[in-house]
Formats: structure tokens, sequence, C-alpha cells
């Protein structure tokens, strides 16, 4: 995981969660607070990116910037205990704001989008898959019926 990149994210997530506290503590709506809530949940969302990226290098990263194991598990597991941390902090503050309801409201619609992308993710690949065997097939086909005709016209000029 690129560090700078991790901190650069937790660092959006951290300024997001900070803006939220001081609204709410001034007396502001969570309402008002969309938009920066949004980029809360955007900069987890990108940690969990980075954090794929971690696990699936290709071979530039792999070859150049790799760093050990233990130090990518590390980086993982401090950012992700920041942004979890900070995740039930705003749990709090929804629940000690009489809006505890939203946010039940608001996980439940979280896991059913997750859950929707999840199985686009797999009809993509499931479609990938097959149209990469149907080219396999393709090819295999005509590699044979090109060296059938070639043994034809070479044996039967013979």
């Amino acid at each position: 995981m690129p560090v700078a990149e991790a901190l650069a994210v937790v660092a959006a997530a951290n300024s997001a969660y900070k803006t939220i506290k001081t609204a709410v503590g001034n007396g502001r709506d969570l309402a008002d607070v969309a938009g920066v809530l949004g980029k809360f949940w955007d900069a987890k969302e990108e940690l969990s990116a980075l954090e794929q990226g971690t696990a699936h290098p290709n071979i530039l990263a792999k070859t150049f910037g790799a760093s050990s194991v233990e130090n990518q598990a590390l980086q993982i597991t401090l950012h992700k205990n920041k942004l979890q941390t900070l995740e039930s902090e705003l749990r709090e503050t929804f629940i000690y704001t009489g809006n505890g309801h939203l946010w039940e409201d608001m996980m439940k619609e979280r896991r059913n989008i997750r859950q929707a992308r999840f199985q686009a993710a797999k009809a993509k690949a499931e479609n990938r898959k097959l149209y990469t065997d149907i080219a396999i097939v393709l090819v295999a086909t005509l590699i044979g019926g090109f060296s059938i005709s070639f043994a034809i016209v070479l044996f039967a000029g013979k």
C-alpha cells in the first residue's frame, strides 16, 4: 500500500470526521453535513481499494515498489483501525443526536448496495470468462481448420 496515498485517505476521513463533530457540536443537523459524511465514506472506500491494490500488485510493484509483507500488514491494520474507530464514533454521534435509526437504515442500505455491486462484479467476471472461453474455442477451431486445410492441400498435391 503506498504510504502517502493511505495517509492522504486517512487524513481526508479524519478531516471529514472533525467537520461533522464540530458541526453537530454547534447544533447543526446531520442532514446539513451529508456531503461531508459522503467524503468520510468515500475515504473509507478508497482505503479498501488501496488495500485490494496491495493484495494484487502488478509486476512493477512487485519488482520495485513492494515493501515487506509485515510492513504492508501493519499499514493496512493501523489505517483500517483508525477508520473503524472514527466510524464507531460517528455511530455514537448519530445515536446521541437522536438519529440512531438513520444509522441503522444507512447500514442496511450499505449492505444492499455492496451486495448489488458484488452481484454485478460477479456477473461481469462470469461474462468475461464466457467470452474468453468462446475466443479460445474460436481460435482453436480456426487453427485446426487451417491446419487441416493446409494438410489437405499439401497431401493432395503429391
